[in-house]
């Protein structure tokens, strides 16, 4: 049963990460950049080349002392956030510029408190826990009402939910309902598509303003059909039945601790980015883990998957 394990838990993630590059591949709306033409191609498999190491080095490493770096990790990443904050790139205090490379720290915080909750719990036991979420909580509740109270966020949330979505002419005019705007023309799109075509004249008649497909999972779904959400659900659902599988088979409240956590930080932005193609939840520009992309979270999501192999390998499963 490891090997099974081991092999659903690789496939399953190259499959969301090939299917990430060839959609970057094909898009015809990036032109050429820093790295020249299909830079964003480019951009995207050096982050997976990082993340196939990153996966390596918690396998390698064991889960005992892969465990014994939540500390430092926990440590790094609060000073990626207080450099965040006087950052000059305009990201809401969410990102670290490191001369080319734009690290996002939000996307680091969930791999990053699954595994210091679960060195804390390993340490210290479930007491400790109890008043580290309190803590936690309080902490986290500052970055947490900055992001909700963005002027962009809140814009585009109350024209989705007042019920009259803003016309293309508002949308030129106001770059928060352009988003709101573009949600919609994509959800409409997708629903008038075919299963193994684009909806073409569809998204030539009512052209997306700007780039702001960059991170919407619905702009591959239009590339390619319907089969490409359908094909990414395929590989997160074997990705959540690794990690359903590990939790149910070992004993260790530590290991389950980075499960439950690391594996809200893969599957909330899968499911969050579904929901906004199919019109369900108003546009947050979330990110799908690997698909369509995101460096950093690209890496993470590497990363947390070799943690898991490690627990398996630890564990025997």
């Amino acid at each position: 049963m490891k090997k099974t394990v081991l092999c659903v838990l690789v496939s399953s993630v190259a499959l969301l990460a090939a299917m990430g590059l060839v959609f970057l591949w094909c898009c015809p709306e990036w032109h050429s950049g820093m790295l020249g033409e299909h830079w964003r191609f480019k951009r995207q498999l050096c982050w997976n080349a990082i993340g196939m190491v990153g996966f390596c080095i918690p396998l390698l490493a064991g889960w005992a002392r892969w465990l014994r770096l939540a500390p430092a990790l926990a440590v790094v990443w609060l000073v990626l956030f207080a450099v965040s904050q006087f950052s000059p790139h305009d990201g809401g205090g969410c990102f670290v510029l490191l001369g080319p490379i734009r690290l996002d720290v939000f996307a680091m915080l969930p791999f990053t408190l699954s595994m210091l909750l679960a060195w804390i719990l390993h340490k210290l036991g479930l007491r400790a826990i109890r008043m580290l979420l309190v803590v936690g909580a309080s902490i986290l509740l500052v970055p947490t009402v900055r992001i909700a109270t963005n002027a962009n966020r809140v814009s585009r949330v109350t024209a989705w939910f007042s019920g009259n979505p803003p016309t293309k002419e508002l949308a030129e005019q106001d770059v928060s309902l352009s988003r709101a705007w573009a949600q919609m023309t994509c959800v409409k799109a997708v629903e008038a598509s075919h299963w193994f075509s684009a909806n073409e004249a569809y998204l030539k008649e009512n052209p997306l303003p700007g780039r702001l497909t960059f991170a919407m999972p619905a702009a591959a779904s239009l590339t390619f059909g319907r089969w490409f959400l359908a094909l990414t659900g395929v590989g997160f659902a074997a990705l959540m039945w690794c990690f359903v599988r590990v939790f149910r088979t070992t004993t260790d409240y530590a290991k389950r601790m980075f499960l439950v956590v690391a594996g809200l930080g893969v599957f909330a932005p899968a499911i969050l980015g579904v929901c906004e193609c199919f019109g369900v939840t108003p546009m947050l520009y979330t990110c799908m883990p690997l698909v369509p992309y995101s460096g950093t979270l690209a890496l993470m999501t590497w990363i947390t998957i070799g943690s898991i192999a490690a627990i398996v390998e630890d564990d025997h499963v």
